[in-house]
Parts: structure tokens; sequence; C-alpha cells
């Protein structure tokens, strides 16, 4: 059979796709389900990043020491230091923390941003690295390989008794949870009609937030760091069951031109079906303005599209940070500005991957997300290290750096073009007609940026 038949063939069943992609038939419902669940399982490794590194209070453990002061005419007495870094921790709130279990106080409390920052410098290399994989290989195995390493180097980290094998497992965790996050969202949106693509990325958002909901408990339930690594990183290895069954996106195999693979994904898509398938308090505050965030993205991107709901939820959450700095004794603007903040950043994030993966074409998608993923990442991995120069210069400065950051990149964002009621491109051609006015011109440099880093490579 002919390519060209072939192709014309496909072109109709993608159409089909389009038309059961209204109706959310069983097909699509199987196969959306396992993703976001996967993202969310996946996501709790991310976020229980800063659950075990909490210290809580301590002591330094020492021999009683007697003396008669009565007998005593002046009291001499010279300070002294923990003995072999002996400490008693209160174990009332913690059982265990990654503080508690290797001293990380006093002269070692250093080590604890260097800790968090590991999980982010894995998420930095991982973001980038699978994007290279999902483009090259396919979504699919990128999914199975990210999975596979935050699972057995998550659960291999809470039964290391060395603090830097500790980090070096966290590391490739962080890999691992970056190349999942990405990977499934392309996977998902790429699998979906132009109609409910907003619908789909809101409900892996939603995901998210039921991720950090879940922490909560877990946290509350365990309070040992051990257990609460273990509980976060074996779920993610369930999901390795269900890959046998899903399929790959088909667009990346049109990319690929095999177009016989994609034409039986269509095929199935396709089909009729009939059938209808179907103090924690503090934590779990934030993720319910999760929810309120993902829902302002969802109305935003359906009404004024992906480019001003990201501008606006960044510029808002600019504004926040920088009110919070009139009066930082005022104990309700500060907890007001927060709230409205974190509810922004969600809604940012709920838009931002969506929006990132309709400007770019199929054949450097994942790359592009990556790349574009690695300076949020690079950000996270400073993020303590910046959050504790507010010992030092206030925490006002600190906010006012992010403030003002928040706003810039809210209007840097105008220099990209609306994607909303636009298929998704499949060729750099056609992701380079979107920018075409000279405001647009840091679009069309991105494009072509990812695709010279492809290039160098891979060699193609």
């Amino acid at each position: 059979m002919s390519s060209v038949s072939i192709i014309k063939r496909i072109q109709k069943k993608e159409e089909k796709s389009r038309f059961v992609s209204r109706d959310f038939r069983k097909c699509w419902i199987m196969m959306l389900m396992q993703k976001p669940f996967s993202t969310k399982l996946g996501i709790l490794e991310h976020i229980k990043s800063s659950t075990p590194y909490s210290v809580p209070d301590f002591k330094c453990y020492s021999d009683d020491v007697y003396a008669n002061v009565f007998n005593s005419t002046t009291m001499n007495w010279s300070p002294c230091h923990c003995k072999e870094d002996w400490f008693v921790f209160n174990q009332n709130v913690y059982k265990s923390t990654i503080a508690s279990e290797w001293n990380l106080v006093c002269n070692k409390s250093h080590w604890l941003p260097i800790a968090q920052s590991m999980v982010f410098g894995g998420v930095l290399v991982g973001g980038f690295s699978f994007g290279v994989i999902a483009s090259t290989f396919g979504r699919k195995l990128a999914c199975v390989l990210s999975i596979s390493i935050l699972g057995i180097c998550g659960t291999l980290s809470a039964f290391v008794s060395n603090f830097y094998l500790y980090l070096v497992f966290q590391f490739l965790a962080g890999i691992g949870e970056s190349g999942l996050f990405q990977t499934s969202h392309v996977l998902t949106v790429e699998n979906v009609g132009k109609n409910h693509r907003v619908f789909v990325a809101v409900l892996l958002n939603m995901f998210l937030a039921l991720g950090f909901c879940n922490l909560a408990g877990t946290a509350w339930w365990l309070r040992d760091w051990k257990l609460i690594v273990i509980a976060t990183a074996v779920p993610p290895l369930i999901t390795l069951v269900y890959f046998p069954f899903l399929d790959e996106s088909f667009r990346w195999l049109l990319s690929k031109k095999r177009y016989e693979e994609a034409e039986i994904i269509l095929r199935k898509i396709a089909r009729p079906f009939i059938e209808i398938s179907l103090n924690c308090i503090i934590l779990l505050l934030p993720p319910l303005q999760n929810f309120q965030g993902i829902f302002f993205s969802y109305v935003g991107m359906k009404t004024i599209g992906r480019k001003w709901t990201v501008c606006l939820s960044y510029s808002f959450m600019g504004i926040a940070c920088l009110v919070q700095t009139v009066d930082l004794e005022n104990y309700y603007l500060t907890i007001a500005m927060t709230f409205i903040g974190k509810m922004c950043g969600a809604s940012a994030f709920g838009t931002i991957y969506l929006y990132t993966i309709e400007l770019f074409p199929t054949s450097i998608r994942t790359s592009a997300v990556g790349v574009c993923s690695f300076w949020s990442y690079l950000a996270s991995i400073l993020t303590p290290y910046v959050a504790k120069l507010a010992l030092y210069y206030g925490l006002s400065n600190v906010d006012i750096v992010f403030g003002i950051s928040a706003l810039v990149v809210g209007l840097l964002i105008l220099s990209f073009p609306e994607t909303k009621h636009y298929k998704i491109p499949e060729t750099i051609k056609e992701a380079e007609s979107f920018g075409r006015t000279n405001l647009e011109i840091f679009y069309r440099g991105s494009i072509r940026f990812v695709s010279s880093i492809k290039s160098s490579f891979l060699g193609f």
C-alpha cells in the first residue's frame, strides 16, 4: 500500500478521532485515566522533597556535670561542643527526619539546602534528557523509563546508611520525576482533539493538586522520613502494569513517518463504544488554592486564551509578592497575598505546559518542553539559597526580587503568539507561521534554538 493512500486514510481516521473525543468514549477514558494517575504518584516524589528535611527541636547531648556552687566564689564556665555530634531531637511531631538521621544541624546545617537542591538538580537534568529521549525513541518508552528510575531510586534512597549515597539516589529520582511529569503531559495532550485539550490539561493539574492533598495525610500518618519516601516512591511502579496496554502518541508516529502504526492506533480511537466507564491543616490549605487556580486557568484558557491567562497569572502573582512587602508585620495582609500568589501560581502552572505543547511542532515538542523546563528547574535549585538570603537581607527584599521577576515573565509572554483555536503544529514551518509579527520574534527564535540543540546532541 502506498504511503500517500495511507496518509489519506490516517487523515480520515484523525477526523473520526476528533469526533469521538467529543463524546469521551471508553477508549479515551482508559487512556487518560492512567496518565494523570501516574503523574499524581510521580509528583508525590517531587512535592515530598521538603517534608523529610524539617529540623525538629534539638539539644546537645552531654553527660551530667556536678559542681558545688555554694563553695565557689567566681563561676568560670567555658563553652563546650557536642561530643561526636551527639544530639537529642524532639520526636513529638516527627519520629525521624533527614536532619535527625544524619545530625544535619549546627555546623552541618548547610547540607539541608544542598539535599533539596540535589532533587531539583535531577529534575533539571531529567527535563532536558527525557525531552530528547521522548523525541527520538517515543513518548511511551520515555514514560516507562522515567517511572522505573523514579520508583527504584526513590525507594533505594530510604534504605541507604550513607548521606552522600542518599543524595545520589535523590538526584536520580529527580531525573525520573521530571521525565514522567513532562512526557505524560505531552503524551496525553497529543492524543486529544482540539476541542478538549484544555479540559484534559486541567484534569492533569487536578491530579497534581490531589497529590498535594495526599501528601498532607501521608506525612501526618507516617511521620518518619523513610516511610514517607517509600510511600511516595513505590506506587508509581504499580502503573507499569498498565503500560503494555498504552498506545504510543500517533502524532509522534506520524512525525516519524510510521504511518501503518499510526493508523492502527487511530482505528482503535475511532472504534465506537457505548459502555459507561466509570499541624496538617496548614499543609492542606495551599492545595485548596491549587484547585481555585486550576479553575481560573480553565476559565481563562477557554475565554481570553492561553497567552493572556499566563500573562495575567504571572502579573498578579508578582503584584501579590510586592504588595505584602508594604507591611510585613500585617499578618492578615501577608496571608491574603500569599494565598493570592499561590492561586495565581497554580493558574500559571496549569496553563504553561499546555501552552508550550501547543506552541512547538511534533518533531521537537518534548525537546522544547525539556529546554523550557530547564530554566524553571534551575530556579528550583537556587530557591533554597535565595530563601536563605532573607536571613541576611530581609524578607521584603527577597519578595521584591520574586515579584519583579514574575512581572517581567508576564510581560515577556506577550511576545509569544496565541494558540487558541489553532491545531497543534506538526512541522517547524507550521509553528513558525504563528509568529509572523516583529513582536513575536522571540517565539521564532526559540523554535530555531531548540532545533539547533536537538541537532547538536543527536546529529540530525
